[in-house]
């Protein structure tokens, strides 16, 4: 899943090109999202969850990021001012068979409520196409075109910033931008399987993050924060190993697997895989 921003600008200047410094609507762009999916976020992706008690937010995605620079630690800060993001505070373990120990502290941060929440606010006020799946980018004299799946045809463009999976990003680039084409055909997106499980109940609250070694069946645990739910992504090795699976089959699977690390989990409420 990813995103593909078209900027209409008579202007972008030097200093925004190299670097975003400032935002591309004050250096004159008109900027426009068209996302394939359902909401706009990519990998910041939430889903709800099901117990009897309501519906649960659980982060199936990314559950957090680091902010290791000075541009993007000022762009948090806005974000933190602004009440979106908040830092993530866990009680982290590793898995080091056959316990779990303590992990080291890490600076991370994460949307307020859920990372869904994060990208809505970035996308705000900005004109947003969603279910717009790109198959082309023809040029047209008047710049950059988007032909999307279901005929629509959307043009005008100076430039186009492609946040997709390498495989797609040089698929749509082939006719249109070879150089860059090979490049994103050089790289290789890792596959995660995720689980997404609720129980009844959950004795392991304890444990809010847990990191495997990256053998195995599972590679991060993390509880929600908003009840005894857990989203478990496998490794890179066993999602690719069980790429095409179905998605019943991994949720049973990663479920064991997660049962195994936690014996205090309770009955199983709702179980989701998603790749």
């Amino acid at each position: 899943m990813g995103a593909l921003y078209a900027l209409d600008c008579d202007y972008w200047c030097r200093d925004c090109r190299p670097s975003l410094r400032c935002a591309p609507q004050a250096a004159g762009a008109q900027l426009q999202i068209f996302d394939k999916g359902r909401a706009p976020g990519g990998r910041l992706a939430t889903r709800e969850l099901q117990l009897p008690s309501g519906a649960i937010g659980v982060d199936h995605g990314a559950q957090y990021f680091a902010a290791r620079t000075p541009l993007f630690q000022a762009q948090c800060e806005r974000w933190r001012t602004a009440g979106v993001l908040a830092p993530w505070r866990v009680a982290e373990r590793e898995m080091v068979p056959p316990s779990l120990r303590p992990a080291p502290a890490a600076a991370r941060l994460r949307g307020v409520a859920d990372m869904r929440n994060l990208a809505a606010h970035c996308a705000q006020g900005l004109p947003l196409h969603l279910h717009a799946e790109v198959l082309s980018l023809p040029r047209r004299p008047t710049g950059w075109a988007l032909q999307l799946a279901d005929g629509r045809e959307y043009s005008g463009f100076d430039y186009l910033l492609l946040a997709l999976p390498a495989e797609q990003t040089a698929a749509l680039l082939v006719g249109v931008a070879p150089g860059l084409s090979a490049q994103a055909a050089a790289a290789r997106t890792a596959p995660c399987w995720a689980g997404l499980f609720a129980f009844t109940h959950d004795h392991a609250a304890k444990h809010h993050a847990i990191r495997g070694s990256g053998e195995g069946t599972l590679r991060w645990l993390a509880r929600s924060a908003h009840g005894p739910a857990w989203v478990a992504h496998a490794t890179p090795a066993w999602s690719r190993a069980h790429r095409e699976q179905s998605a019943s089959w991994v949720s049973a699977t990663l479920e064991r697997a997660l049962r195994a690390i936690l014996p205090g989990l309770g009955a199983s409420v709702q179980a989701v895989a998603h790749r």
